[in-house]
């Protein structure tokens, strides 16, 4: 009998070891969350972290510009996009984005259009708010499978790489690349708010971050610290921040 006990007794200490040891393996394993989705009203943000267990190791931003940018009179340069028809606000009546094709509905808009899928009455903006849709947006937009449609329905042959900073057709509309909010007029621009929002993060996590903080002259507070980032859409980027460290478990 006492043997058995014994025995027993062992088995559970050997089992309490391999589940510790198991337990402990996992420690100290990074782990990589995305997320997608639309930030300051007509672009698409994709944001990555990495973790350890509760504590942010790094934090990238991305972000695309929205068609509201691309598909405007004003910012094409090509000759070719004379074969194009523009809505009276300047923009092309017809793009194509991937295999999807979306169409202007609002004529005088000068913003943008309300770009609305063939067969759906939901606006590019509110599409990209899907986070599966806005990750097919920055996917597409990177392998430079975007367009502006003539009306047969054919695609311009506009070289968008040309326009700016000789960048590629896949990367002239990405804000790390392009220069937008640059240059010596500004403090900090976009790139200056992003790495303020990543070494925040790096160094805080998200414990004290509640998506209610308010902005001062120094920009914004998150717990008691000053992150230093002046952006108005903060939040935009901290919640997609957030939900890709949720996802990375």
């Amino acid at each position: 009998m006492k043997k058995c006990i014994a025995a027993i007794v062992a088995a559970l200490i050997l089992s309490a070891f391999i589940i510790g040891a198991s337990a402990c393996s996992c420690s100290g394993v990074e782990q990589v969350g995305r997320a997608y989705g639309l930030v300051h009203n007509y672009y698409v943000a994709s944001v990555t972290v990495t973790r350890n267990g509760d504590k942010v190791i790094k934090v990238g931003f991305e972000e695309t510009e929205g068609p509201a940018s691309w598909a405007k009179r004003a910012n094409i340069k090509d000759e070719t996009a004379a074969d194009v028809e523009f809505t009276e606000g300047g923009f092309a009546k017809r793009i194509g984005i991937g295999s999807l094709t979306f169409t202007a509905t609002d004529e005088t808009a000068t913003k943008t259009p309300s770009y609305k899928r063939s067969g759906d009455d939901v606006t590019f903006e509110q599409w990209v708010k899907t986070e599966q849709n806005a990750k097919f947006y920055v996917e597409a937009m990177a392998s430079g499978d975007y367009r502006l449609l003539k009306a047969d329905g054919s695609a311009a042959d506009i070289d968008f790489s040309v326009e700016k900073n000789g960048l590629k057709k896949g990367e002239r509309w990405l804000k790390s690349k392009n220069g937008y909010w640059s240059g010596a007029n500004y403090a900090l621009g976009w790139q200056g708010n992003i790495n303020k929002m990543s070494d925040y993060l790096v160094r805080h996590g998200f414990a004290a971050y509640t998506g209610n903080e308010t902005a001062d002259d120094n920009g914004f507070t998150v717990g008691g610290v000053q992150t230093g980032a002046t952006l108005v859409d903060f939040h935009d980027y901290m919640k997609l921040a957030k939900k890709a460290y949720d996802s990375a478990m």
